[in-house]
């Protein structure tokens, strides 16, 4: 899966792809990921991030720039999002839960499969 999400910062990877392999190129072309020593990445203030649970205690990540628009997902991460202190509403689903944001956030990397969103 593609990574299309805005940077935190305007730094750029010239190769297209992050420190772990996921490309980080947009539709335009320019770098969405984050650079090799940043790990944070924009989100709209209306992101979705939909946590799969799954049975080993992994979890996947879709994240969607709006939970209405009718679009593919912005990206997809392996690892566990371990907090939300961003203002949201969350809902459980029998596969995981949403995440629903309701401002501009931040989402970081604490390590290499830890996640956490943060107020921008």
């Amino acid at each position: 899966m593609r990574n299309t999400l805005p940077p935190a910062d305007d730094s750029s990877d010239s190769s297209g792809s992050t420190t772990d392999g996921r490309s980080s190129r947009t539709d335009e072309g320019a770098s969405a990921g984050p650079s090799e020593d940043d790990g944070r990445w924009r989100l709209a203030p209306h992101a979705r991030i939909i946590v799969y649970e799954a049975e080993d205690g992994g979890e996947l990540l879709t994240i969607y720039d709006c939970a209405a628009a009718q679009k593919p997902p912005s990206a997809q991460i392996r690892g566990n999002l371990v907090r939300v202190s961003a203002r949201h509403e969350s809902t459980r689903t029998p596969t995981g839960y949403l995440v629903d944001l309701r401002e501009p956030a931040l989402l970081v990397r604490q390590d290499p499969d830890h996640w956490r969103v943060d107020p921008a």
